[in-house]
């Protein structure tokens, strides 16, 4: 593929060349692996839990649905 490239100096046309060459060829960073999903059991045991500090008075109907919309959406 040919570029062309204006109103750069010829020196730093060249340089610039060079280094997208040597980007180009370099190994790009190995792919990380994706992070594991939390098993659905994990979830729904997460989400009673929150039922039961709803149930007791230690988090608000606000904070339960919150926390309980996000754990779903895990799943």
């Amino acid at each position: 593929m040919k570029a062309e490239v204006t109103n750069v100096h010829k020196d730093d046309g060249r340089e610039l060349t060079e280094r997208l060459r040597e980007r180009l060829a370099a190994p790009g960073p190995a792919a990380a692996a994706p992070p594991a999903l939390p098993a659905a059991d994990g979830i729904i045991e997460q989400i009673r839990r929150l039922g039961e500090l709803h149930g007791d008075g230690i988090l608000t109907d606000e904070e339960f649905a919150a926390k309980k919309a996000e754990l779903l959406r895990r799943l």
